[in-house]
């Protein structure tokens, strides 16, 4: 995939010194942990694809047949994982939750 040329690159150009390591967004550490996270989780793949756009955990679970106890572990990783991010986190019901710029841009990545 790219993101494994993108890292095969750094590597190259680390040993020569020709650019610095922060030059590519894809080239940070924690993003590519992120990626492969997602990567081993076949759940995790799913959810992230269905948030193209503001889900609630209830949604996504009658979206995506998968119990809302697993949902929910998800979500509160990616959120961890600044992946995910609940736009009204007061209210105790009808959470909703959407990609980041680090979500819209890992989501990218696995579907291109």
């Amino acid at each position: 995939m790219f993101l494994y040329l993108l890292v095969a690159i750094q590597k190259l150009y680390r040993t020569t010194d020709l650019i610095p390591d922060n030059a590519c967004f894809f080239m940070d550490k924690t993003i590519l942990q992120d990626y492969l996270w997602i990567l081993r989780g076949k759940q995790r793949r799913a959810i992230l694809k269905a948030l193209s756009r503001p889900r609630t955990p209830t949604l996504l679970k009658e979206e995506l047949s998968i119990k809302i106890s697993n949902i929910s572990d998800v979500l509160r990783a990616m959120e961890e994982r600044r992946i995910v991010k609940c736009v009204n986190p007061k209210d105790r019901h009808g959470r909703l939750y959407e990609l980041t710029t680090k979500g819209r841009m890992l989501m990218k990545e696995l579907t291109s």
